[in-house]
């Protein structure tokens, strides 16, 4: 027959080992698996690369094995619509060079047709550059829409005669130019020499619309 010491501590031996092993089982490892999927688990041999452990309190379920999901990305926030003076929009003609000289065109009221396709104001203004014989001229229109998508669905409109419409936000930046030569008369087309107003102006409208 055991003595009541003895059993006391077989007792308590047998309650410290039930506490430990009660521990053991509470512990829950996050990591990812080979696939790159971050887990819960209880199975070391499933996670691949670091291992971080988590112990609930004893005596708690052991939580079920699934996978975290991701937080979503994100998404960048649509730039806010631009509604102000265009002329910030235009590249001053100071900046171009010495040889080039600026004509703006008066400002007007919208059409009909135009408001009704989300046009709220529009700005023109015409850089001009005389070469020896040759005169070239970079026109630059900046139109604003109620909103992006107005601008967007209403480039390629644009665009079908030739000319070079870019949407910023829901500025729409139209460039096309032509060449006048003594000898051969105009040549419409973009002149090369416009391009290099493009750039610029798309900085600006980008900083307008932040």
């Amino acid at each position: 027959m055991t003595s009541a010491p003895t059993a006391l501590c077989w007792l308590a031996a047998l309650a410290v080992a039930t506490a430990c092993a009660s521990a053991r089982g509470a512990e829950t490892l996050r990591c990812t698996d080979a696939n790159g999927v971050v887990l819960l688990t209880n199975d070391r041999s499933r996670c691949v690369g670091p291992v971080e452990r988590r112990l609930r309190a004893s005596g708690s379920r052991a939580a079920p094995e699934a996978p975290v999901a991701p937080e979503a990305p994100h998404a960048p926030e649509a730039p806010r619509p631009y509604y102000g003076d265009l002329v910030r929009v235009f590249v001053p003609v100071s900046e171009l060079g010495s040889e080039w000289e600026e004509v703006p065109e008066a400002v007007e009221a919208v059409s009909p047709e135009l408001a009704a396709s989300g046009v709220r104001a529009t700005r023109t203004t015409h850089y001009t550059r005389a070469l020896g014989p040759r005169s070239e001229v970079c026109s630059l229109e900046v139109w604003a829409f109620v909103d992006a998508e107005a601008a967007r669905v209403a480039a390629p409109d644009v665009a079908q005669y030739g000319w070079d419409a870019t949407p910023y936000g829901n500025l729409l930046v139209v460039l096309h130019g032509t060449t006048f030569d003594r000898g051969h008369g105009f040549r419409p087309g973009l002149p090369a020499s416009c391009h290099a107003i493009k750039g610029p102006v798309g900085a600006r409208a980008n900083a307008v619309l932040r």
